[in-house]
């Protein structure tokens, strides 16, 4: 079903392509079945991407003109089957079951998911996508981290601790990539 409906996008005159919600890790995706970038499945990203610019080409005589972003990302509390949860927000721990007294993500395991997106964006770029979006909306990890007033240590509190994850993300990116990748941040 995700080959037909990016083969059918390409073939439908679109121009900006987002593959949505790819995982960086086993841990942080939504369900079983979401797409998850990594290093045994990045052939076949590559596979896929090759295709839809084939298919686009075939109909538009180009595929120069398209624009391919993936979006890589990680459910944070909304992760299964272990939820992820950045800080405590007593409307949102209830809206998604969590028990108030359910331990956070540390400041050192936030690092390793930094790292972690950091592969799958070289992993993304060696499959030949243009760009890359950092998911940060609709309540997963790096948006939870965003509204973490009230965590404590070097990710919450004040707006320059609750950015760090995101700008520590790009910073890796580019500091691995340089240009090699467009970077796209989707803030909700």
């Amino acid at each position: 079903l995700t080959w037909r409906r990016f083969r059918r996008w390409a073939s439908g005159g679109a121009k900006l392509l987002w593959f949505e919600a790819t995982a960086v890790s086993g841990e942080s995706r939504a369900n079983p079945c979401q797409l998850w970038l990594q290093p045994k499945t990045m052939p076949e990203f590559a596979r896929l991407l090759e295709t839809v610019r084939r298919e686009h080409a075939q109909c538009f005589g180009t595929s120069d003109d398209l624009l391919d972003v993936l979006q890589l990302t990680h459910s944070g509390r909304h992760s299964a089957p272990r939820r992820i949860v950045a800080y405590h927000n007593p409307a949102l721990d209830k809206k998604t079951g969590i028990a108030p007294d359910a331990p956070l993500i540390s400041d050192g395991e936030l690092e390793r998911v930094e790292d972690e997106f950091v592969e799958a964006a070289r992993l993304a770029a060696d499959a030949d996508f243009r760009a890359v979006d950092i998911k940060a909306t609709h309540g997963y990890l790096a948006d939870e981290l965003l509204g973490a007033k009230t965590r404590a240590g070097r990710y919450g509190g004040p707006l320059e601790n609750r950015a760090r994850f995101l700008k520590n993300v790009i910073g890796k990116i580019r500091a691995l990539l340089g240009d090699r990748l467009i970077l796209c941040v989707r803030l909700g």
